[in-house]
Formats: C-alpha cells, sequence, structure tokens
C-alpha cells in the first residue's frame, strides 16, 4: 500500500475544531455523555436486533439455497422438494409467494429458486422481482435477488442498484452478489461504468466491504493498491481496510499481520490507522497478544492510539479487565477518549457491572480527568435508575467540569420530578444549580430536553 491521509481531516484538524474532545476522530458534542434514559436505548436496540435477526435468518436461508444450487449450473432439487415450474417459471414464482403460510411459503420458494434454469436466469429473476404482488415481504425479495447473483452476479447488483429501494434488502443482496462479482473478476466491478456512477460519491458501505472480501477471497493481485487509491475525505478508505484487516487476520493471525503492519509503506496517518484497527481486532480475540503488542510500540507515534481501539473491543468480553488495564496507564488523549468510549460499550454491555467497576474506583480516580467521562454516564444511569439522591451526590462531588454536573443534576431533577414530585421539590429549593437549570428541569419534566447550549 502506498501514502495518503486516512479520513476526512487529521485528528490535529478534528481536535482544534472540536470544544470539547475527539472520539474516533469525530467531535463529540457537549453533554454527549449524559445519554437519553435506558427506554431510548431499548428501542433503537431493539429496531437494530429486528434488522439484524432478519439478516442473520436470510443468510441461513441462503446456505439452504446453496446447497443444490452451485454458480452457473443447473440446480438440484431432491424429490421431496421438487418443483414443476412449467413453461412459465416467473408465473409459478408468483403463485409460490401468495401462499399466506409462510413456512410453506418458504419452502416451496426455495425449491422453486433451485429449479429456475440458468439460460433463463435473468429473464425469470427480474421479472418475478418486478412482478411481487406483496411489496413488504422482504425476505422473499433478498432471497430472489441472492438466487439471482449465484447464476449472474452482474445482473443482480445492477438490479439492486436501479431497482431496490429498500435499505436492508439492497444491503443483503450487495452483500451476496458482489461478493460473487469480485471473487469472480474483482478488476471487472472497477471498470464497470454502471457502477463506478453509483459509487462516485461514495461507495455504498455493504457494497464496498463485499467488494474486499470477494476479492480477497479470489487470490487476485492489486487490491492493496485498490484500497490505498480509495478517496480518504470519507469513510470509503476506513471501511476498505477494516474489511481487508479483518478477513486477513482471521486467515494469517496475529503475529503474522503485526509483521505486515510493520512493513506498510505510506505517510505516518495511514499507518497509524492501519495499527490501530489491527490491535481492535486483535483484542477481540487474543487481549493478551494485544497489550503485549502496546507494550512494544505504544510509546512511538505509530502506537500512540492502540490503547482506545484495544480497550474498545476488548471490553466487550471482559470489562472490568479491559477497563482497569486502559486507566493504569499513563494520562493521554488516546487513554481520555477511550475510557469514555470504553466505558460506555461496558455500560451497554453489561450495565451491573459497569455500575459495580465504577463504584469500586478510587476517590483519586474519581477526581482526576480521565474518568470524568465514564462518571457522567454512571451518574445519569443512575438517575434512570432513580437512585436520585446518590446520582445528585456523585455529580457534585466527582464531576469538575460546571456544564457537566449542572447539566448532570438538571437530568436527574427532572426524573426525581416525574416520580416524587415534593421529595424533588424540597431538595431543589437549595440545589447547586442555577436558576435557569432548575426552570428548565421543571419546563421538561415530561419529555427530554434539547441539548442547552454551553455557556461562553
Amino acid at each position: 500500500m502506498g501514502g495518503g491521509a486516512i479520513g476526512n481531516s487529521s485528528a490535529g484538524d478534528v481536535r482544534r475544531r472540536c470544544p470539547r474532545r475527539v472520539e474516533d476522530g469525530r467531535c463529540v458534542a457537549p453533554g454527549a455523555d449524559l445519554v437519553s434514559d435506558p427506554e431510548d436505548f431499548r428501542i433503537l436496540g431493539a429496531m437494530k436486533n429486528r434488522l439484524r435477526d432478519l439478516l442473520s435468518f436470510v443468510l441461513l436461508v441462503v446456505v439452504a439455497l446453496a446447497i443444490g444450487c452451485s454458480e452457473k449450473a443447473e440446480p438440484v432439487a431432491d424429490a421431496a422438494t421438487a418443483v414443476d415450474l412449467g413453461s412459465d417459471p416467473a408465473a409459478t414464482i408468483l403463485e409460490i409467494l401468495d401462499d399466506p403460510d409462510r413456512f410453506d411459503r418458504m419452502e416451496k420458494l426455495i425449491a422453486a429458486l433451485r429449479a429456475v434454469p440458468a439460460d433463463q436466469a435473468d429473464e425469470v429473476f427480474e421479472e418475478v422481482l418486478a412482478g411481487l404482488r406483496h411489496p413488504f415481504q422482504d425476505l422473499e425479495r433478498i432471497l430472489i435477488a441472492t438466487a439471482w447473483a449465484r447464476h449472474d452476479a452482474p445482473a443482480a447488483t445492477k438490479w439492486a442498484m436501479r431497482r431496490e429501494r429498500i435499505e436492508n434488502v439492497r444491503s443483503a443482496v450487495f452483500d451476496e452478489a458482489v461478493y460473487l462479482w469480485a471473487k469472480d473478476d474483482p478488476e471487472a466491478i472497477i471498470r464497470d461504468m454502471d457502477v463506478f456512477r453509483y459509487s462516485s460519491a461514495g461507495w455504498d458501505k455493504t457494497m464496498l466491504r463485499a467488494l474486499v472480501r470477494g476479492w480477497f477471497d479470489s487470490g487476485k493481485p492489486n487490491l492493496e493498491e485498490f484500497i490505498h487509491d480509495l478517496n480518504s475525505a470519507g469513510d470509503d478508505r476506513q471501511r476498505a481496510i477494516s474489511e481487508y484487516i479483518k478477513v486477513r487476520l482471521a486467515r494469517d493471525g496475529a503475529d503474522k499481520m503485526i509483521e505486515w503492519a510493520g512493513s506498510v509503506p505510506g505517510s505516518i496517518k495511514y499507518r497509524t490507522y492501519i495499527h490501530s484497527r489491527l490491535a481492535g481486532d486483535i483484542a477481540k480475540t487474543d487481549p493478551a497478544r494485544a497489550v503485549a503488542w502496546c507494550d512494544e510500540i505504544c510509546d512511538t507515534k505509530l502506537g500512540e492510539d492502540l490503547p482506545h481501539w484495544i480497550a474498545a473491543s476488548w471490553v466487550l468480553s471482559s470489562g472490568a479487565d479491559a477497563m482497569n488495564w486502559l486507566t493504569s496507564r499513563p494520562d493521554g488523549l488516546s487513554v481520555q477518549t477511550g475510557v469514555r468510549a470504553s466505558y460506555r460499550r461496558f455500560l451497554k454491555e453489561d450495565p451491573d457491572a459497569a455500575m459495580a467497576w465504577m463504584e469500586q474506583t478510587t476517590e483519586e480516580q474519581r477526581l482526576g480527568p480521565v474518568l470524568q467521562g465514564p462518571i457522567s454516564m454512571y451518574v445519569n444511569r443512575l438517575s434512570a435508575q432513580k437512585e436520585f439522591e446518590k446520582a445528585i451526590d456523585w455529580a457534585v462531588r466527582y464531576l469538575q467540569d460546571e456544564y457537566d454536573r449542572e447539566h448532570a443534576l438538571e437530568i436527574a431533577a427532572r426524573r426525581w420530578l416525574r416520580e416524587d414530585p415534593e421529595a424533588a421539590e424540597a431538595w431543589l429549593k437549595d440545589a447547586p444549580m442555577s436558576e435557569e437549570a432548575k426552570v428548565m428541569a421543571h419546563q421538561n419534566r415530561t419529555t427530554p430536553p434539547p441539548p442547552r447550549p454551553r455557556k461562553s
């Protein structure tokens, strides 16, 4: 790989523009640690889980579809699932899609998709997708399009680009079709003008990741050069590097990848991102190896961001160990941003353990700069759990920034007013808050307020 910056600006540029702090190369707004109620997280999490479950189920069904359906070949169906498509395969498949029983419909659909003649595949699949009478059958749409990809990956890819408007369906098709196309002829995708026009303002993230995986599995050359030459003004190069590191790490292992990272040519920014991304991926499965690597290079320019990336990955498998390791390191920007990012993940992944970890910290740690972000999150969680007096006590004692402290108190007061107005009003009389914050707590007691501007 050659040189070049990763991202649209350097970390230093972002820090100069950011009034508060930078995490993962992005400016984090004031009060960002004081997140909304757990109910908000529950709703958003449920939405993401439903999408993930749908895509996981699709992948399982696609695997079932692949058994007995080889690329470019006449599919095979056993006697139990054989379907006679007749003289009009598209019409037969559309009739199957009208079956109200979902499981019967899926069983018949998979058998029918296996039976589509290879020499009619493009015509049949496009006609079926155009003729769907039930447009919200997302799973069926994905199955049809991914079955098409196994016959003609370029055609399925271009259909999804032109016609598919449902994001999760389009992404699932890209994930299969672009992978197969890239595995067969990666440079054909780059040469193809339709794909170029689609991606000229930035690659679709699923398409790009599938391209990297397919190209890597093809064993064909020039993938690293392609990644390096991607537009560094957006997220394309970061996504491509991340995907490349993930698939190559799975094949080569940590030691070979660490050796590779040390040999990559290019600018310090480019190489630093590669080191950080690799450290984070190693830490997911082998945190001890990642820590050992950090011991070797974290006092160098290439390794200065490794603590953040290691802890943010490690915390998902062993939160307390990751937090203890990170907070024991010398204070610095990577440690401070890493502690915030890691504790946020810890709190989401295992809230009880994250709360218990915070309670075992020392007074000296709580008063220091490293734990200020996590303490804001901890206080916010306490008030969400209706432990108002404890939340207030922690905010007053440990939050050093006046804005963060008052904002935490305002949130606690608002929630307390909803639960026990009499007790909350008694506390508010002498609360260490501005009159403006007290008014805001009363005004927004039923709905979360918009972010308050920071006083200059």
